[in-house]
């Protein structure tokens, strides 16, 4: 397939797939790596992070972090290009992007101003693109389970803090999923933005549709397998203890030792205090009924895309 060529069942553009992480990116991309040849013998060039997947040639785009706005932004601007080239991405007129980094890594997320910089970011993306971006979209989650999820998931691989000290200034914050929506509405401009709730559990194969409504006129094969599952709350103690221990643990030394704990209980690694729970589940619906109602925004029901 000539990616210069306009397919004609998509309009030319871009279609941005923008993961928070802990809601799905994983299964998303897996789940278009899976169906790349379909999609891309359909005219929409395919290029995904699959940061916890086994894909050959991910994306790796590279955004300005702290400090570095302002200087030496030539030479990351000089890196970006050439990663939209190498992938494709500048010389398709219609492509389909994931990556959950965009926005943010996971240390900018449980923050007392959660992806600060993700409307600068995002406006130092769109400097390198050439094509207009016809769609963004990003699956939004409640923000306490949101908060338990990521922590635990760092407790995968790192020593943390106590849940309490790292994520209270998140939990507490003034900034939030309205915010960052409005971020991205700025940064990238694009002609319309598709929203999605995690807790609706949308499969992979749908949430693919919501991103290319062209996707929904292909046959395509549905994700069967589960990825980036949560580990239990044991496991991730032990993990915690040998990381106290200085361990150094392989891969397939964390792997066995998840093993070793699956099906156990155990107290919770990242619990919410019950009315704060509470609250914070009240300000999530709020903000999605001022999500709902900004100009270009669609939360449509998870259902019609099957």
């Amino acid at each position: 397939m000539f990616f210069g060529m306009t397919s004609p069942n998509a309009p030319s553009g871009l279609y941005i797939h923008l993961g928070l992480h802990r809601t799905g990116s994983s299964a998303l991309q897996d789940c278009l790596h899976l169906n790349k040849a379909a999609i891309e013998d359909a005219g929409l060039l395919v290029s995904v992070a699959r940061r916890d997947g086994a894909g050959q040639n991910p994306v790796r785009l590279r955004m300005p972090g702290p400090g570095e706005f302002g200087k030496n932004l030539h030479r990351l601007a000089f890196r970006r290009d050439r990663a939209l080239r190498k992938r494709g991405i500048t010389a398709a007129n219609c492509a389909i992007l994931s990556e959950e980094n965009l926005i943010g890594n996971m240390s900018a997320a449980l923050r007392e101003r959660p992806y600060r910089l993700a409307g600068r970011r995002l406006a130092f993306l769109a400097e390198g693109l050439n094509a207009p971006i016809r769609r963004v979209l990003i699956v939004v989650r409640g923000y306490g389970p949101f908060a338990a999820s990521l922590y635990r998931k760092r407790c995968e691989f790192n020593l943390m803090p106590p849940f309490s000290d790292l994520a209270d200034g998140f939990l507490r914050s003034s900034r939030g999923w309205v915010d960052l929506i409005e971020d991205i509405r700025v940064g990238l401009a694009p002609e319309e933005m598709v929203v999605l709730r995690h807790e609706d559990q949308t499969p992979p194969l749908s949430v693919a549709r919501h991103l290319a409504p062209s996707l929904v006129e292909l046959s395509l094969t549905p994700l069967e397998r589960r990825v980036n599952a949560s580990v239990p709350d044991a496991a991730l103690e032990a993990l915690q203890e040998a990381f106290r221990r200085d361990e150094n643990l392989s891969h397939e030394d964390r792997l066995e030792l998840i093993d070793a704990h699956a099906g156990r209980d155990g107290p919770s690694i990242a619990s919410i205090p019950p009315s704060l729970s509470a609250t914070l589940e009240d300000r999530y619906m709020r903000d999605l009924d001022v999500i709902a109602a900004m100009p270009g925004v669609q939360m449509p029901d998870p259902r019609p895309a099957t």
